[in-house]
């Protein structure tokens, strides 16, 4: 049986997630904890930087429409996804500004609308996230390139416009409504 994307992210809707270039990023709990939490949130989070992306993720179907959308711009549509989650309250206490009006640039107009920007003062901010995060026994999940090459079907029977051949994507239609 097929994990949900709930319990891939341990936790539950909505929650915001960050894509890592790959899933080892985010260390391993074997790790010494204080240096893995800087190395994760290095690795995450380029220090020279304090406005990043993420995703704000209130149901399966969202999850489907960011992965897709991000994959759209990678060589395959079924590219595995790797993802970090996080919970708005770890934001907010890490004193992360969560930028709402910041939409997204993939060829995905719903995937767009899940997007914000966070911002923190500096690297520090950041780092009480990620910790938060691992504290939290949170792990990165991924979608593998089967689930991925599920997802896109069903993304494409649905019309979503990061295919050549989709011309009136549902999701515009229904306002987010339920894909199924």
């Amino acid at each position: 049986m097929e994990s949900s994307p709930e319990e891939l992210a341990g936790l539950k809707y909505p929650f915001y997630v960050r894509k890592l270039d790959k899933r080892s990023r985010w260390g391993h709990k074997t790790d010494e904890i204080e240096e893995r939490k800087r190395s994760v949130c290095k690795a995450i989070f380029d220090p020279a930087k304090t406005l990043f992306s993420l995703y704000q993720i209130h149901s399966d179907e969202d999850l489907k429409r960011v992965t897709i959308a991000l994959n759209a711009s990678r060589e395959r549509l079924n590219d595995q996804v790797d993802y970090v989650a996080f919970k708005a309250s770890e934001i907010n206490f890490a004193d992360i500004n969560i930028i709402e009006e910041s939409p997204g640039e993939t060829d995905c107009v719903a995937a767009n609308n899940l997007h914000v920007d966070v911002e923190g003062a500096n690297g520090l901010r950041f780092l009480a996230l990620c910790s938060a995060a691992i504290d939290a026994n949170r792990e990165a999940f991924r979608i593998t390139r089967s689930n991925a090459k599920r997802m896109a079907e069903e993304m494409r029977n649905y019309g979503c416009l990061v295919f050549a051949e989709g011309t009136s994507c549902k999701c515009q239609q229904s306002s987010f409504g339920d894909m199924k």
